[in-house]
């Protein structure tokens, strides 16, 4: 288990890591945090599929999170999409501009350059729209083959 600290950026953010030391503790005990998902959908195996994204989902809105309530939820939706559409896990770092000390997913068939799975759960938890997570992803697979038919069509590749 990791101790969970939650730091309030100066505009207004809050960063699920102090460091990298606590993300590679997370990264390590991703199985365990999957356990608690486990346990909350009562299931042996998760699946990782849109139904049970839902249920996730549900479970979101229906309770508060304590800290390992909020790291199995990143793990879930971050294993999620890397079940679903591949992708690595990584570290943002302090400097970051966009979500500083957060797990993001980046190199994946389905997001156009890196997600944090934190912002899933404060937005679902913000709208109480259970299919967030689903939408988004199949949003962003859509645009990411829209650009890259885009670029196909502006740099075709050249024939020998």
């Amino acid at each position: 288990m990791i101790l969970l600290t939650i730091i309030n950026c100066e505009m207004g953010k809050t960063n699920t890591f102090k460091d990298k030391r606590e993300y590679n503790k997370f990264v390590e005990n991703i199985p365990f945090y999957l356990e608690f998902v486990k346990k909350i959908l009562a299931k042996t195996e998760l699946s990782f599929d849109e139904n049970e994204a839902v249920k996730v989902s549900l479970y979101i809105n229906d309770n508060e999170l304590s800290e390992d309530g909020l790291l199995s939820l990143i793990a879930y939706f971050g294993e999620a999409i890397r079940y679903r559409y591949g992708g690595e896990w990584f570290f943002t770092g302090k400097n970051d501009g966009f979500e500083p000390n957060e797990a993001s997913i980046g190199n994946s068939e389905a997001v156009l350059l890196r997600t944090c799975p934190r912002n899933y759960i404060k937005k679902i938890q913000e709208t109480g729209d259970i299919h967030l997570f689903n939408d988004d992803l199949k949003e962003d697979l859509k645009n990411k083959n829209e650009i890259k038919d885009l670029m196909l069509e502006l740099f075709p590749k050249r024939r020998k």
